[in-house]
């Protein structure tokens, strides 16, 4: 569950101390607000983390940025074959490397109707790899984050995509945002970089205590 943006616009504007939106307005605030949560899901792309199925093209290279009517921004796993509603067999994230070693002709392998394997490069966070090659159409589960939505016309019901849990970091960062505007040297600027120190502060506890959270690839993390 997300975090009311309302709800945080109305801190934001406490800790601006300009209760009649003179030097910042609300849209202003919004905004510093959804670049906030953009900012915290390039730090932890699990923070906007969601499942849904997907229908895979032919052959063993599968792209996110075909799926219809979402914004992914990195894969993080693969669950099982078949839907939510009618699971399958379920699927490994494993090691490329080894796979490569292993059968290097696995790529032009038959075209299968199940997905045993899937295999990942974190400097493609949009492509994974199926094993076998994947006959067109077969559906699969699959978790990945997503970018933030932007927020139409905020009313008390608007939320934001990552966790209500990040409330605290998107106060920090849109604070940091929100009194860098200023010119170098005002105090706003002294205050603006205390929000960041803050900001980093948090992220880098947060980080620490829940480690990694996207697939173990041990090629790419040495």
């Amino acid at each position: 569950m997300g975090a009311n943006v309302e709800e945080l616009t109305n801190t934001i504007v406490a800790g601006l101390r300009d209760s009649s939106n003179d030097s910042w307005p609300e849209q202003s605030i919004w905004g510093a607000i959804l670049e906030a949560e953009k900012v915290i899901t390039n730090f932890r792309p699990d923070a906007t983390a969601t499942d849904a199925d997907f229908t895979c093209a032919a052959g063993h290279r599968q792209d996110l940025s075909t799926m219809p009517g979402i914004t992914p921004l990195r894969f993080l796993d693969a669950q099982h074959n078949g839907t939510t509603e009618v699971p399958g067999r379920t699927i490994r994230v494993v090691d490329q490397g080894t796979l490569n070693r292993l059968k290097p002709d696995w790529r032009a392998e038959t075209q299968g109707n199940a997905v045993r394997q899937v295999m990942y490069d974190e400097r493609f966070p949009l492509v994974f790899l199926t094993y076998p090659p994947i006959a067109a159409g077969t559906v699969i589960h699959i978790g990945f984050s997503r970018e933030p939505a932007d927020y139409g016309n905020v009313d008390g019901n608007t939320e934001t995509t990552v966790s209500g849990v990040f409330s605290p970091m998107i106060l920090e960062c849109a604070l940091y945002r929100l009194l860098g505007h200023d010119v170098e040297g005002s105090v706003n600027v002294s205050r603006s970089q205390q929000h960041w120190n803050n900001f980093q502060a948090m992220m880098g506890i947060k980080i620490e205590a829940d480690k990694v959270f996207g697939p173990k690839n041990p090629e790419h993390k040495r």
